[in-house]
């Protein structure tokens, strides 16, 4: 992930407002709702198999999920 991250952003720093949006929805998006968490945040939780996970970070993070809202990503 950490390399995914650097890809988009360069070096590491945050370069631009683009890539700063794109590592937030990341983030979002790893907050999905995990099976534990059920009787706190009142969601099913749901299972993503790690090759899932991460392909759905690579889409983030070169933009071609610009077009679902942060919230959506949850």
């Amino acid at each position: 992930m950490r390399e995914l991250i650097q890809r988009v952003t360069g070096d590491g720093s945050l370069v631009n407002e683009d890539a700063r949006q794109r590592v937030a929805r990341v983030r979002q998006f790893l907050t999905q709702p995990f099976y534990v968490a059920e009787p706190f945040t009142h969601r099913a939780g749901a299972f993503v198999t790690r090759k899932d996970a991460i392909a759905g970070c690579a889409a983030i993070l070169n933009g071609a999920r610009d077009d679902l809202s942060k919230e959506a990503l949850a």
